[in-house]
């Protein structure tokens, strides 16, 4: 994997027309109209909307309480993937509506999902069903094997106040997204498996898999996507330090400007050496987001190479109780004849026979 960073707009310089209106304007700006329920997502509907990986419902709403359902948590990591662009009419056996039909058979086709997964323990259908927050980190995780084209990734066990409600299934799922951040569990130390995900939820779970995506320069909804830090900022331009490049970004009165607390902010508040993150589109910032830290990519990409490793072989295991005896064996064949042995030693004299019958008379004599 390279740094994508490194291949992407080089030499290229944009102008940024900057005034105390667009600020005012950037501030003011809204992609929808209920995003005050969540203040603390709202950076991250905003971003991911951009990204064209999330939309709102009728009437300007995202609804970003309502539960995010199987089919829409596999549609959004698909948009985020920029695999949607491989979508079939196929997959109308799916149990699925038939708009994410299509979607799920090419989540079966990349791996995020399996055929055997696709069940329901109700009449619902499974893409109708919410999804689970031990679910949504298996999806993720799968996703960022696919996208970097790892064959696994690891991680040491996340001690979780109730780990036993966790499915043992997705266990390492969970372990690897709190590792990378990605999905954190509450203040009492649980991390609540059977939760349903909300969809301000979801959106801020995609947000913080970004970076993980980022490290593969064929992704081309993350090549949107820029961290660095500003090298110098004023009235008419920004210049950002971008993997060891200046760039610069023009921004428009529509341009997103957000601190590290989701708090909308005017562009006139950024400063030399915050480090910030841009989504930008031919060279146009549509939104940039202070940070609490520069985010550097290789130290991203070694952190993720780090979990595929394999894992060293653990101790031997203690000597097993001796098994019962087995049953006898068959008798086997007879053997072949041993050669003759030695003459053995004469034996001792028997005893006298019996005395024999006395014997008949003789003939006469002849008479001399």
């Amino acid at each position: 994997m390279k740094d994508k960073r490194r291949a992407v707009m080089t030499g290229l310089s944009f102008t940024l027309i900057l005034s105390n209106a667009a600020n005012a304007a950037a501030t003011a700006n809204s992609l929808f109209d209920d995003l005050q329920k969540v203040p603390w997502a709202e950076k991250q509907i905003t971003q991911m909307s951009l990204l064209d990986v999330v939309q709102g419902r009728d009437n300007q709403k995202f609804e970003p309480q309502g539960n995010v359902t199987n089919q829409e948590a596999i549609v959004m990591i698909l948009r985020l993937l920029n695999a949607d662009q491989s979508l079939t009419a196929s997959g109308s056996s799916l149990p699925a509506d038939s708009w994410a039909q299509p979607y799920v058979q090419l989540g079966l086709d990349l791996g995020l999902i399996r055929q055997a997964e696709l069940t329901s323990s109700n009449s619902v259908s499974w893409g109708r069903q919410p999804v689970i927050r031990e679910w949504a980190a298996e999806f993720i995780v799968r996703a960022i094997k696919y996208n970097n084209n790892l064959q696994r990734v690891a991680s040491s066990s996340i001690v979780f106040a109730d780990r036993s409600s966790i499915s043992a299934s997705h266990a390492d799922a969970v372990n690897v997204a709190s590792a990378l951040n990605i999905i954190n569990g509450f203040p009492d130390g649980s991390f609540k498996p059977q939760d349903n995900v909300t969809r301000a939820q979801m959106v801020k779970m995609l947000n913080e898999t970004l970076p993980y995506l980022l490290v593969n320069e064929t992704n081309k909804v993350t090549d949107k996507v820029f961290y660095g830090v500003i090298q110098s900022v004023s009235t008419d331009q920004v210049v950002v330090s971008v993997a060891g490049q200046s760039l610069t970004f023009a921004i428009s009165a529509d341009t997103f400007v957000y601190d590290q607390a989701s708090q909308a902010i005017g562009a006139a508040a950024l400063r030399s050496g915050q480090a910030i993150s841009v989504l930008a589109d031919n060279g146009k910032a549509q939104y940039i987001e202070r940070t609490s830290q520069a985010i550097d990519l290789a130290s991203i990409e070694a952190k993720l190479l780090d979990l595929a490793k394999p894992g060293k072989d653990g101790a031997a295991g203690a000597t097993g109780a001796t098994g019962e005896a087995g049953s006898p064996g068959a008798t086997g064949p007879t053997g072949p004849t041993g050669a003759t042995g030695a003459t053995g030693a004469a034996g001792a004299g028997g005893a006298p026979g019996a005395k024999g019958a006395t014997g008949a008379t003789g003939q006469a004599g002849i008479t001399g």
